[in-house]
């Protein structure tokens, strides 16, 4: 078929676009057989040609500048001209095929490998919203891709003209046709958010336009999806849980009367509007590590983490406390998270990837131990890529390439390259297969004591690297719960909390997809919502023949995905007596996308009855013996197995009955000032935070200044500056004792830290009228320091100051006696002088 007839053909396809959708799509259908065997022997006879005119184009030196030949590295693609015509099938399969540049770091590149460590959202997420079990699938991205080569072989995409493509002759992206940046890509990587950016402009927004148009088939290139780097509602933003990428619709899809919106079909419109009305626009994330954080060799540990995962819990028993000032509400602990829907049905192969089941990896625990501590000499050989590890359990080895060791060269036990050097010519090699001896080769050692210094460094901290990794625990009998314990605790730290982190933002966004990008290596991860599962691919390299349609084949799963639940979270509308999603009825006090189905908003009023704040005084009041978590400094405790200690009023000198022991326990956070610490009272689900302080004596002359401030506090207790105190905790065999009392706000330190002039100016007659009532109580205070008053805002909006030390030299006065009326007037006149002096 010549090129004329070719461009005639697509003329009058591009002329079938404007008729009815019904004739335009009946003519496309009938003209796509017959363009595409055309195509075909025209791919044909363009590979004989092209090199024939290509030779003639530059013997005759075009004077109009034509651009110069561009060969495809690529092994199946021909020379051709960027002004000859390529069929856009072709284009896009070079495209498709073509390999990728790596992501490389600059030289000022962050070599930080810290992960966020698990916050307020994570550590509160509800319990029946946490990850339980990971299960690792194995050749993911090659069952994914399967989906793009459908979509390929049976559309009409390709019948675009040249004018309208954005994949010019030699498989690139053209980047007129492009919003994006694409020389940024080009960069090399600094930190984490350079490589989000470069990602962006390298794959997101080049692929989500494909995408777009594979899966709407639209008559014109229209940008349906968009790749973003934040989320689309401010609410939503980087507070917590808040991932680096996503797959968006379009903004300009948003408005009903867009003419973008308008050209689609009226299903692909309604589909559209349902996931932008139930908030599942979000419909695929991007985590991104830098290119040091996430190296391969800590992608390879994911592996370790398959089968149970044990998700952390806010407690101060598991030294993981979110330490926000949210962590109760109204007597109970807050729970994070979101009124997620239902799983998709109707997406086959994500169904297929639900079906896979965790085989755990049969070798004996010791023998793999014992392999582990003698990997240096069994390493995997080049071609193996660490892709026969995620279906079966099996244990990922150290990298196969140079730069991948040199991401993380301080917790890497095997020799360097340099380390060779003045060692015996019979080594291991480090970066391969185990090697033969080496004959027939001098190595000239030197015995000056420069090399043998070098030697004995490189030994040194080839022990302190070795010392660093990773041994489980192994034995062939039953594992103690000790022993259960430390091995968990030794478990790798980053991938464990990086999958805290992803599985918190799939929950947050009810995302079904999320990759892991660390630049040249990703993993992709599935999310089950009913069994509250993570399915987890092999580790996947960018540079991949399949890369490209991998991601083209998640985003359209991502869609199609989101448009299957948000029919189904539809339908309940309709429907007289819906069944709600089992997460509509929990309890969930930082939801950033409530449901919006009516009905939904009253399912979780029908909670269990709450504890209340009077309870926790009644017991203060009336019981004996309570169960404290004290911190280490203070705590005579060795074992973690139970970490309370037992506290009793000090009136009671033996053991009292059972029926007098609280059930609320008493836990000491870190402490405000040298003797005081915040106490937060739990009992179950219920507990109260920022309510109550001790203060904390350990030896007989501050117990004696404390029992004489207890007197003074219950003589005061009912004045405007007094506070409740409920007595004094005793811990036996132990010189801990702690006053215990209500909150009663912050110091003018503390206001004055927080910038908080204006409020602390407004109401610094409070603590003058604060002292002068002290005073009309015949009482001295002794040390009117700031940090001795505290202020707290009352419901009104006004202000109240509460006294909360006393120094035992400050004493009454007898009315009837004139002479010590006098002293107490000279000396409160001297400590009202010495008050205004902390107070300028």
């Amino acid at each position: 078929m010549t090129i004329r007839f070719t461009s005639y053909i697509y003329k009058l396809v591009k002329v079938s676009s404007s008729l009815t959708p019904r004739l335009g799509f009946v003519l496309h259908q009938a003209l796509q057989s017959f363009i595409g065997i055309m195509d075909h022997k025209q791919s044909q006879v363009t590979s004989a040609k092209s090199v024939e005119l290509l030779k003639e184009q530059q013997n005759r030196n075009i004077s109009d500048g034509a651009d110069d030949v561009k060969e495809e590295e690529h092994s199946n693609s021909q020379p051709i001209s960027s002004d000859f015509y390529v069929p856009p099938r072709e284009r896009l399969d070079r495209f498709l095929k073509s390999p990728q540049t790596p992501f490389k770091a600059s030289k000022n590149a962050s070599r930080s490998t810290a992960s966020r460590k698990a916050s307020f959202f994570d550590l509160h997420l509800h319990p029946e919203l946490q990850l339980r079990r990971i299960i690792p699938v194995k050749d993911l991205p090659e069952k994914v891709s399967s989906v793009c080569d459908d979509w390929i072989s049976t559309h009409l995409l390709f019948t675009s003209t040249k004018d309208d493509f954005p994949i010019n002759n030699t498989g690139d992206l053209d980047n007129g046709k492009l919003a994006s940046d694409q020389t940024s890509q080009e960069k090399s990587i600094k930190n984490e958010n350079a490589l989000a950016a470069s990602y962006g402009s390298k794959f997101g927004t080049p692929l989500a336009l494909l995408s777009s148009n594979l899966i709407f088939k639209p008559s014109k290139w229209t940008k349906i999806f968009e790749f973003e780097l934040s989320p689309r509602e401010r609410h939503a933003g980087k507070k917590f849980a808040t991932p680096d990428g996503f797959l968006c619709i379009s903004r300009q899809l948003e408005d009903e009367q867009a003419e973008a919106l308008k050209s689609l079909c009226a299903n692909d419109q309604k589909d559209i509007q349902l996931i932008t009305k139930h908030n599942l626009h979000h419909m695929m994330l991007w985590e991104f590590k830098s290119l040091y954080a996430g190296s391969r060799q800590t992608l390879d540990k994911f592996s370790k983490l398959a089968g149970d995962f044990k998700w952390p819990t806010c407690s101060r028993e598991r030294k993981e406390h979110c330490k926000d000032s949210r962590h109760d509400r109204d007597g109970r602990r807050t729970s994070t998270g979101r009124k997620v829907g239902f799983d998709s049905r109707d997406v086959k192969i994500i169904n297929e990837i639900y079906e896979s089941v965790y085989v755990p990896d049969p070798v004996n625990e010791d023998q793999e131990s014992d392999e582990e501590s003698d990997s240096s000499g069994s390493d995997m050989d080049d071609s193996s890529d660490g892709h026969n590890a995620g279906g079966s359990g099996t244990r990922y080895h150290r990298p196969t390439t140079y730069d991948d060791m040199d991401t993380e060269p301080d917790t890497n036990p095997y020799p360097d390259a340099d380390d060779v050097v003045d060692h015996n010519p019979t080594w291991t090699n480090p970066f391969g297969p185990e090697s033969t001896p080496v004959e027939n080769i001098s190595i000239a050692m030197t015995s000056s004591k420069a090399t043998a210094k070098k030697k004995t460094v490189i030994q040194t901290n080839r022990k302190k690297r070795a010392s660093k990794t990773f041994k489980p625990i192994t034995s062939s009998k039953k594992i103690s719960k000790k022993k259960k314990k430390e091995q968990y605790d030794k478990r790798p730290p980053k991938p464990r909390d990086m999958i805290i982190q992803i599985w918190s933002a799939m929950v947050k966004f009810d995302a079904t997809i999320l990759i892991l990008n660390a630049g040249n290596y990703e993993i992709i991860f599935i999310r089950n919502r009913a069994r509250n599962t993570l399915f987890m691919s092999d580790v996947f390299k960018v540079d991949d023949l399949l890369y490209r349609k991998t991601q083209i084949s998640l985003h359209g799963l991502a869609f199609y995905d989101a448009r299957d639940r948000s029919h189904q979270l539809e339908a309940l509308e309709t429907t007289p007596d819906p069944i709600f999603p089992p997460s509509y009825h929990l309890q969930i006090d930082f939801d950033p996308y409530p449901p919006v189905h009516p009905a939904a908003a009253g399912l979780s009023q029908a909670a269990e009855a709450q504890l209340t704040l009077e309870d926790v005084v009644y017991d203060f009041e009336n019981k004996v013996v309570f169960n404290v978590l004290l911190p280490k400094i203070l705590s005579g405790k060795a074992s973690m197995e139970d970490p309370y200690d037992k506290c009793m009023l000090r009136d009671h000198k033996s053991t009292p009955p059972s029926q007098l022991e609280s059930k609320w326990i008493l836990e000491l956070g870190d402490k405000i000032t040298d003797k005081v610490y915040p106490v937060v009272v739990r009992n179950g689900s219920a507990s109260f935070s920022n309510k109550f302080v001790v203060k904390v004596t350990q030896n007989k002359y501050e117990y004696k200044t404390l029992k004489y401030e207890l007197q003074i506090h219950r003589r005061v207790e009912t004045t405007s500056f007094g506070v409740k105190v409920f007595g004094i905790l005793e811990v036996p065999n132990s010189n801990v004792r702690m006053m215990l009392m209500n909150d009663a706000g912050v110091s003018y330190d503390d206001l004055r830290h927080k910038r908080m002039f204006t409020f602390a100016k407004k109401h610094r007659n409070c603590y003058v009228e604060a002292i002068n009532a002290l005073h009309e109580q015949r009482l001295l205070h002794g040390n009117p320091k700031s940090g001795h008053f505290l202020i707290s805002k009352v419901e009104d909006g006004t202000a109240r100051v509460s006294i909360v030390s006393y120094k035992p030299q400050s004493g009454s006065f007898n009315n009837n006696e004139e002479d010590e009326a006098t002293i107490f007037g000279r000396a409160k006149e001297d400590e009202l002088k010495l008050f205004d002096k902390f107070w300028i």
